[in-house]
């Protein structure tokens, strides 16, 4: 955490804006001004700054010049600049020249100013400690290779590696969920476009060697979609940092869509797969909670009891344990006959990075996360897991929750089963996205499904475009240079006309940390989708929106 305050320089040839500035920020932070862009390298020659404000007009040096010197000579501080200008062009030309981090318009207000700056060094610190923890991982591998035997290269002694330089990481908490959401964003952006065209792929006609080969790539992109969300889930229960919906759910028809995924799986190990319902157990409401959450943890039991079980059945019982007027207990077990778990390994399964030994690890490969993520999250739920084993008959996983009664009914279950048209109807839609790979997956997608496509590589094109062009939904990534998406959809709002204040705008993220849906709703975000995105999840919120 650093300690000293940052320094700025603010270099203006108009005396009484350095004095505002200056009286204003240095309660704050070190404050040096410059009235010219000779001045200014000067005090850069004496002084380690940490953010650079210039105005862009000045006699005898611009603003724009001044930071073209300084990004030769002095290239790690912030780079701002103060406009005027109104030309977009003008404007775009001075950021890619001079690398500026982003404009201000003059004039500039305390408390814009204040949240740009924030923002601003809030990056150049991110920068800063990433630097320092790629010098200190370098450092601690070093002495981690002279340390370890040279003759043993071993999986064991590298895992081991890896989880001293963890600890190194950890030290900084903070600094470690801005690299982990960095990381999320920089892993599932390729991934995205990996999942995205094996989906693309899909609808098209193979050989069946081609079609095989298919299936393994989105086999293999899936699986690692699986490890990344795994750690990610991870880190924010060890944070904290995990929020409880409560929505609206049909226990019966979400249990029939977890059997209808694993039994393929089943199938192709030969192995039987039931669904016991309690007959006691007859529900004419839906039932309130995060049943997203129970969701990923019958997933990651049911995983594990496949995995587990090469002959046999796996059985998923549901009962209930109590129930009133309001309210819901169900006990939930999911059981297997598969290779089970040595009694004195019991108390150690639910632990990080856990199995019950090496040769599992190595046969049936995984991380020893799932167990442990499901303990957490039942745990938050309310519940408790437990475990009953035996080495060679099999396991059985349990746990109980309550659940709210909502007041919305259940409808019957007689549904049309007609296939679902995907067909946008021409629509004009706007996709906001500064990854090709991800625009051309995207695009392909939209265009199948009859939509007009634009599309604009950051938030100040988007901008112009919208000016210039009425869409009928946009589609708005997060995180892009130049502009993000947070600030483009603030401008969009900001435009007069019931147009720019009704479009629904759709945010898409890589990330999975940092996101708050009650933030969306006061910067006028009307809905999100992570990627990887499904394609029919995707076309179903553009189409809920396109419907309002």
């Amino acid at each position: 955490m650093r300690q000293e305050r940052y320094k700025i320089l603010y270099v203006d040839d108009e005396k009484p804006n350095l004095n505002a500035f200056k009286s204003i920020f240095r309660r704050i932070y070190t404050v040096f001004v410059a009235q010219s862009g000779f001045e200014g390298l000067e005090i850069l020659a004496k002084e380690k700054i940490d953010l650079i404000i210039t105005d862009q007009q000045m006699p005898t040096m611009s603003g724009s010049e001044f930071l073209e010197e300084v990004l030769l000579k002095y290239p790690d501080p912030i780079r701002l600049i103060l406009t005027a200008y109104s030309s977009i062009e003008a404007v775009i030309d001075i950021i890619n020249k001079c690398d500026v981090y982003r404009y201000i318009n003059k004039p500039w207000v305390k408390e814009d100013m204040t949240i740009i700056l924030e923002k601003a060094l809030a990056t150049y610190q991110l920068q800063q400690d990433n630097k320092r923890l790629l010098i200190e991982l370098k450092e601690a591998n070093q002495e981690l290779e002279h340390k370890v035997d040279l003759r043993t290269q071993s999986y064991l002694k590298t895992n081991q590696e890896l989880l001293i330089a963890k600890e190194k990481v950890e030290e900084a908490s903070k600094t470690k969920e801005l690299f982990l959401s960095t990381m999320s964003h920089e892993i599932r952006t390729p991934l995205n476009a990996i999942i995205g065209v094996s989906h693309l792929l899909k609808k098209e006609k193979y050989s069946p060697e081609q079609e095989e080969n298919l299936n393994i790539l989105s086999y293999s992109a899936n699986s690692l979609l699986v490890l990344v969300n795994d750690i990610l889930d991870l880190s924010k229960i060890e944070a904290g940092k995990i929020e409880l919906d409560k929505v609206s759910f049909d226990l019966e028809a979400n249990l029939e869509k977890i059997k209808k995924v694993f039994t393929h799986r089943c199938n192709e190990k030969e192995i039987k797969l039931d669904l016991i319902l309690d007959k006691n157990l007859k529900l004419s409401n839906y039932l309130l909670g995060d049943f997203a959450k129970v969701n990923q943890v019958l997933n990651n039991l049911l995983g594990n009891a496949i995995k587990f079980t090469s002959k046999g059945s796996i059985t998923l019982e549901i009962n209930k344990v109590y129930e009133d007027e309001k309210k819901l207990a169900l006990y939930f077990e999911v059981r297997d006959t598969g290779i089970g778990i040595a009694r004195e390994k019991i108390q150690f399964i639910f632990e990080l990075f856990s199995q019950a030994n090496n040769r599992i690890s190595r046969k049936y490969g995984g991380t020893g996360l799932g167990l442990t993520i499901s303990k957490r999250l039942i745990e938050i739920l309310g519940g408790e897991i437990k475990l009953e084993s035996e080495v060679g008959k099999g396991s059985s996983f349990s746990f109980s929750l309550y659940f709210e009664k909502s007041i919305k009914k259940l409808v019957s279950k007689k549904q049309d089963k007609k296939t679902e048209v995907l067909d946008l109807e021409r629509k004009n839609i706007l996709l906001v996205e500064d990854n090709h790979l991800n625009q051309y997956v995207a695009k392909k997608f939209l265009l199948s499904w009859n939509a007009e496509i634009d599309i604009a590589e950051n938030g100040i094109v988007a901008l112009e475009k919208m000016k210039t062009k009425e869409y009928d939904i946009v589609l708005m990534d997060l995180h892009m240079p130049k502009m993000d998406g947070y600030e483009a959809t603030k401008q969009i709002r900001l435009l007069s006309g019931a147009y720019f204040q009704n479009i629904p705008i759709i945010a898409l993220s890589a990330s999975a940390i940092g996101i708050n849906t009650i933030k969306f709703e006061k910067m006028g975000i009307n809905d999100f989708i992570r990627k990887p995105f499904n394609p029919i999840n995707l076309y179903r919120v553009i189409k809920k929106h396109l419907r309002e």
